[in-house]
């Protein structure tokens, strides 16, 4: 399982995550890995639709620092 720019590899089996509004088993499911790496890979999808005025200024849209950035696989500078 990867979450974020580091790849789990575990022993613990297969853990399935369900839907909460109707309790379906979502595919696939995440081999090797354990509640907490998948809450980990929820929370950081999560964030990715932040609105800018939530984020710290480095990390907004108009980017004041710069910062390199990864977008559709490629990092790009602004």
């Amino acid at each position: 399982m990867t979450i974020g720019r580091r790849s789990r590899n575990g022993l613990n089996g297969v853990l399935h995550v369900l839907t909460t509004a109707i309790g379906e088993t979502l595919a696939p499911a995440f081999g090797g890995t354990d509640q907490a790496d998948v809450g980990e890979a929820c929370d950081l999808a999560e964030a990715q639709n932040v609105p800018d005025a939530l984020l710290p200024e480095p990390l907004q849209q108009r980017n004041p620092l710069g910062i390199w950035r990864l977008r559709d696989g490629q990092f790009v500078k602004p």
